[in-house]
């Protein structure tokens, strides 16, 4: 559905630091959406607060708006920004993975694991 793959596209605009990195997490949050998963995308929580370099906490992870893909499945109402063609294109052709979790240094470098376990190991080594 083309209004599905815009929302995607943009918390892949959002989400991604280049075209490389946008395909392989288009491919995850496509996956992760066809599997019934949490999508549990920071961007989508930042779009009610309009504010990109907010920190998130916990009471953000718990609050109640219908843009919290931590605690309702499925996609957002609405995309959350306007997508550039690199972030649509990497949605309609995405870089197959296996891939479920993803995370980004500081720097933008991105860290990618299959189960939640690497996932967190990435969380330790690179965000504490």
């Amino acid at each position: 559905d083309l209004y599905e793959n815009i929302i995607i596209a943009s918390m892949v605009e959002r989400e991604g630091y280049s075209s490389t990195d946008r395909s392989i997490i288009a491919d995850i949050i496509k996956r992760r959406y066809a599997e019934g998963w949490l999508l549990q995308i920071d961007a989508t929580l930042l779009y009610p607060v309009k504010d990109w370099e907010h920190t998130i906490t916990s009471q953000d992870k718990n609050s109640q708006n219908q843009y919290n893909t931590y605690k309702y499945p499925g996609l957002v109402p609405t995309p959350i920004c306007n997508p550039g063609l690199e972030a649509i294109n990497a949605v309609r052709n995405p870089e197959s993975n296996n891939y479920y979790y993803y995370i980004h240094e500081d720097d933008g470098t991105p860290h990618y694991a299959t189960t939640l376990s690497e996932h967190n190991i990435n969380i330790s080594t690179y965000l504490r």
